[in-house]
C-alpha cells in the first residue's frame, strides 16, 4: 500500500515540476494533423470547382444559350447579302493638319518671364483675400 501512495505521490510532483511532456507533444501533433488535413480538403475544393468551371467552359463551346422567355422580342440581323458595308475613309492630304507652318520652339526671352511673373502676382494679390494661408 505505501509503493501505492508513493507512485501517486510522485506522479502529482512530475505533474507539478511539468515532468509530463507526452501531453503537449501529443496535443501539438493532433493539431498539426488537423491543420494538414483542413488545408487539403480546402485546396481539393478549390481544385474541384476549378475544374467544374473548365468543363462547364469546354462543354457549352459551340452551344446555343438557352431560350428565355421575354417581353420584348430578339432583333435578328439581316443576312450579310443584305447589308452593306460601311468602313471609315482613311484622311487625305487636304484633311491633314498642315504642320510645316508651325514655329519650332524656342525657350523665352527674360522679358516674357518678368512678364509672365507680373501677371502670376496680380492674380495672387486678386485672390490673397479670399484664400486661406496654405
Amino acid at each position: 500500500m505505501a509503493g501505492a501512495g508513493e507512485r501517486l505521490l510522485s506522479a502529482a510532483e512530475a505533474r507539478i515540476r511539468g515532468g509530463n511532456v507526452v501531453r503537449p507533444v501529443a496535443n501539438f501533433l493532433l493539431f498539426k494533423t488537423l491543420a494538414a488535413l483542413l488545408f487539403a480538403g480546402f485546396m481539393l475544393f478549390a481544385a474541384l470547382f476549378v475544374l467544374n468551371n473548365f468543363w462547364n467552359a469546354v462543354t457549352r463551346v459551340g452551344q446555343r444559350p438557352a431560350a428565355t422567355s421575354s417581353a420584348a422580342p430578339m432583333l435578328v440581323p439581316a443576312p450579310a447579302s443584305n447589308r452593306a458595308v460601311t468602313t471609315m475613309p482613311l484622311p487625305d492630304a487636304a484633311h491633314r493638319p498642315d504642320v510645316s507652318s508651325l514655329k519650332p520652339y524656342r525657350p523665352p526671352t527674360e522679358a516674357e518671364i518678368r512678364e509672365s511673373q507680373r501677371k502670376a502676382d496680380e492674380a495672387i494679390n486678386v485672390i490673397k483675400d479670399h484664400v486661406p494661408e496654405m
